[in-house]
C-alpha cells in the first residue's frame, strides 16, 4: 500500500512538471509569435531596426577599408532580407488576424442559432436582425436575435493610420439580445477575442491556447406575458414588469448614433413582440367569449326542445 501512493506521489509530481514544461512552451511560442506573426503590431520596431540598419551601413562604409566595405554589404543584403520579410509579415497581418477572429467566434455564433430551439418545435427558425435596416421592415415573427459586437480594440495598423482607418481588430467581444416567441433575454458572458493575449486553459491542462469561444450562459428570461415595456436608460436596456419590477436586459455602447439605433431597434422588436402576445390573448377572450355564446344558444336550445316534448307529453296524455 505504501508503495503504491509513493508510485501515486511520483505521477502525479511527474504530471505537474510536464505541464509546467508544456505551459512554458506555449509562452516561449507565444513570444516568438509576438516576434514573428504578429512583429507589425508595434510598427515603432521596424523603424528602429530600419534605422538601426541604415545607421550601422553608413558607419561601415565611412570607415573605407576592405573589411568595413565587406560588412557594409553583409549589412545591406541582411537589411534587404529583412525588408523582404517585413514585407511578408505586413501583408500576412490583417489575414492571420482575420482567420483567427473567425476561427474563435463561429462557435458562439452557432451557439446563438441552437439556443431558441428546442426539440419538437413546429417553429424552428431563427433570424439575426440587421442593424442597418429599418428593423420593423424585417421579418420578426419567429426567433430574432440582435447581435452587437463590445470592447472593440483595433492594432496600430497600417501604421501612422488614425483610428477610423485601423483594420486589424485586437479584442473584440459578441453579445446577443434573443426573442422567442415567449420571452427576450441577452448573452453577456462569451468569451472575448484577444489577438495577442488569447485566454488559456489552466496548467493542469497544458496552458493550451483557447482558439475557440464560447457563448455562456443565458441572462434572465423576461416573458412577455410579465412584461409592461421597455426602456432605454443611462446606456442600459431595462424592462419593466406589469408588478412594477424592473430589470436590467443589456448595455448598449458605441457612438451616440449608433446607440440610439441599436437600442431604439430592439425596443421596437420587444414592443412588436408584446403587441403579438396581446393580440393572442385577445384572440383567445375573443374566442372563449364566442364559446360562451354558443354554449348559452345550445342550453336555450335545449331548454325549447325539453319544453316541446313536455308539451306533447302532456297533451298525449289528456287523450
Amino acid at each position: 500500500m505504501y508503495k503504491d501512493k509513493v508510485t501515486l506521489d511520483f505521477n502525479t509530481k511527474k504530471k505537474k512538471l510536464l505541464n509546467k514544461q508544456k505551459c512554458k512552451k506555449v509562452e516561449r511560442y507565444h513570444k516568438r509569435r509576438l516576434w514573428d506573426h504578429y512583429f507589425w503590431h508595434k510598427p515603432s520596431r521596424f523603424f528602429y531596426i530600419n534605422g538601426a540598419f541604415i545607421v550601422l551601413t553608413a558607419i561601415s562604409i565611412s570607415f573605407m577599408n576592405i573589411f568595413s566595405i565587406i560588412l557594409a554589404i553583409i549589412l545591406l543584403i541582411t537589411y534587404i532580407l529583412f525588408l523582404r520579410w517585413a514585407l511578408i509579415r505586413y501583408r500576412a497581418l490583417p489575414k492571420i488576424a482575420s482567420k483567427k477572429l473567425e476561427i474563435f467566434e463561429e462557435p458562439i455564433k452557432e451557439a446563438i442559432k441552437k439556443v431558441a430551439i428546442f426539440p419538437g418545435d413546429v417553429q424552428d427558425t431563427i433570424t439575426k436582425a440587421s442593424l442597418e435596416d429599418d428593423i420593423l421592415s424585417q421579418d420578426l415573427t419567429g426567433n430574432v436575435y440582435f447581435e452587437l459586437p463590445k470592447e472593440i480594440t483595433k492594432l496600430d495598423f497600417p501604421p501612422l493610420a488614425p483610428p477610423a482607418k485601423r483594420t486589424v481588430i485586437q479584442t473584440r467581444k459578441l453579445e446577443y439580445v434573443l426573442l422567442t416567441y415567449e420571452f427576450i433575454t441577452s448573452y453577456t458572458k462569451a468569451a472575448k477575442f484577444d489577438l495577442l493575449n488569447p485566454g488559456r486553459k489552466p496548467e493542469k491542462d497544458g496552458c493550451e491556447e483557447k482558439t475557440k469561444g464560447a457563448l455562456g450562459p443565458a441572462g434572465m428570461e423576461h416573458y412577455y406575458s410579465n412584461i409592461s415595456h421597455g426602456e432605454f436608460v443611462d446606456d442600459t436596456i431595462k424592462i419593466h414588469y406589469k408588478d412594477g419590477k424592473v430589470y436590467d436586459l443589456i448595455k448598449v455602447t458605441g457612438k451616440p448614433p449608433d446607440v440610439k439605433k441599436i437600442s431604439g431597434n430592439i425596443l421596437k422588436a420587444l414592443k412588436f413582440k408584446l403587441r403579438i402576445v396581446e393580440r393572442q390573448k385577445l384572440r383567445k377572450i375573443d374566442e372563449f367569449a364566442k364559446m360562451e355564446i354558443i354554449k348559452h344558444f345550445r342550453r336555450e336550445e335545449k331548454e325549447i326542445k325539453n319544453k316541446e316534448e313536455s308539451d306533447i307529453k302532456a297533451e298525449e296524455k289528456k287523450d
